[in-house]
């Protein structure tokens, strides 16, 4: 299996376990949301780009624990 192999298949199963972002899913809505996004980035290979948006994630995940309660109501997130 090749690079592209590998990276198409960590994609695909990290976009197999995604959840609607709401009170319900909660936490593993969101582990599930960011596992897919560093699947997609982490395809490129760029160490640096790599580092930059898992601080990044790492940064803004505050804000999205923050989003599941306010306003309140269990609706997905758009």
């Amino acid at each position: 299996m090749n690079d592209t192999d590998a990276d198409l298949g960590a994609i695909r199963a990290a976009a197999g376990k995604l959840l609607p972002v709401t009170r319900i899913w909660g936490e593993n809505a969101i582990t599930a949301h960011r596992e897919f996004h560093r699947a997609v980035y982490s395809a490129s290979h760029n160490t640096t780009m790599i580092k930059l948006l898992d601080d990044l994630w790492d940064k803004s995940d505050r804000y999205r624990r923050i989003g599941l309660e306010l306003p309140s109501g269990d609706e997905p997130r758009r």
